[in-house]
């Protein structure tokens, strides 16, 4: 998010703090696309952070961490659609590393 003004009477951290308040209360609409737009890279970070340690022991673990790479990929392109194509092959990838160990 960028601040394209500052409000006089506020400091560049207060006004970053309004905002940010404002973008993820209530009374912001689209409150739900930002928070799901904040999530999906912290979320695509825990799950190659989950592909470095080796094959699961159950399966079902592999499969889960895949399903949830895919709906994090899909929410990603729904809000930039650009980010599919690096998205989708980072999780295919690190899916077959981590089956085939």
């Amino acid at each position: 998010m960028l601040l394209v003004a500052t409000p006089e009477r506020l400091s560049v951290a207060q006004a970053v703090a309004e905002q940010l308040q404002y973008t993820f209360s209530a009374e912001n609409p689209d409150r739900w696309w930002f928070i799901t737009w904040a999530l999906a890279p912290a979320i695509l970070l825990l799950l190659s952070a989950s592909y470095i340690g080796g094959a699961p022991r159950k399966p079902a673990v592999s499969w889960l961490l895949l399903a949830l790479g895919i709906i994090v990929t899909l929410a990603s392109t729904y809000l930039w659609p650009s980010v599919f194509l690096p998205a989708a092959v980072g999780v295919y990838c690190a899916f077959r590393a981590r089956s085939d160990a």
